[in-house]
């Protein structure tokens, strides 16, 4: 039995909510559930380790920044085939190399 104009019993309300299936436009947003919440912590701690060696964003100031961390990025691969972590940072290689790869794309979208 309806109340007053758009108002609805218990009931019907009960029966709107639990027939009713909700819809939410996210179709076109961008899943970010594919990296996990460590993977992204570990490459902001690569970011913070050079903040604390440089300063934040000094690598964006570098010159010639695509080459030179692809080169990074190749060299933390190479250490990757007989060690986990980099001896300086005490972070995995892996982190490091996608790091390095997202400031050399940084640089050449620049």
């Amino acid at each position: 039995m309806i109340h007053a104009e758009g108002s609805f019993s218990d009931d019907q309300l009960a029966q709107k909510i639990n027939g009713f299936v909700g819809v939410k436009h996210d179709n076109d947003k961008i899943d970010l559930s594919f990296l996990e919440f460590e993977m992204m912590e570990n490459i902001c701690r690569v970011f913070e380790y050079g903040q604390h060696i440089y300063s934040r964003d000094n690598w964006k100031s570098l010159p010639d920044g695509t080459e030179r961390f692809k080169k990074a990025a190749l060299r933390h691969i190479l250490k990757s085939n007989t060690e986990l972590l980099d001896s300086e940072s005490q972070l995995p290689h892996v982190y490091h190399v996608i790091v390095s790869l997202l400031m050399s794309e940084w640089h050449r979208k620049e």
